[in-house]
């Protein structure tokens, strides 16, 4: 399983997202399969895996995470103390508000989330609504696939796009949200 979360192919049209949903699709685990498998189980056809709303506000952790990391990156390469209204740190301690906005395709709803981010020593610490996530600091923007724990259980994330102007656009279990 952890090798077709990790499988990356960029440029070309594959179906790894639907396949890494049949993996883990019930019918398909417990051996309930037939000729008509994808039309029964997919039958407005597969749009990606419907994340819960718990999977959503990860989600968005994520992509304020991966955001924050450019922004700061560029300071640290243009060597400037530029600030945007919207990313000026609270105080001293390295805490940053922002607003993650998920369009309605992809949640149903417009939903703009708010996120606050404590940045320590070795951590993003996203503080949600119900929980707080560590991720580490060490993450690579270079990369396209992303190795993240969360919940004690590891999470793959694939990076589509990162541009200058705050658009984040990542996949997560099968499902691409910009």
């Amino acid at each position: 399983m952890s090798l077709i979360i990790q499988y990356y192919i960029s440029g070309v049209t594959h179906n790894i997202s639907l396949l890494r949903d049949i993996i883990t699709e019930k019918n398909f685990v417990e051996g309930n399969l037939s000729t008509n498998y994808l039309s029964r189980v997919y039958p407005d056809g597969f749009h990606g895996k419907k994340l819960t709303p718990k999977q959503y506000m990860h989600l968005c952790a994520f992509a304020s995470v991966i955001f924050l990391k450019g922004h700061l990156q560029s300071h640290q390469i243009l060597n400037k103390n530029l600030s945007l209204s919207s990313l000026t740190p609270i105080n001293s301690q390295e805490k940053w508000d922002l607003v993650c906005i998920f369009k309605p395709t992809q949640c149903n709803k417009k939903s703009k989330i708010p996120i606050k981010i404590t940045i320590s020593e070795s951590h993003f610490i996203v503080h949600l609504s119900n929980e707080d996530l560590k991720i580490p600091k060490d993450i690579s923007l270079i990369s396209p696939t992303l190795e993240l724990e969360v919940d004690k259980e590891q999470v793959t994330i694939q990076l589509i796009s990162n541009d200058s102007i705050g658009g984040v656009r990542l996949q997560y279990l099968g499902t691409i949200v910009s």
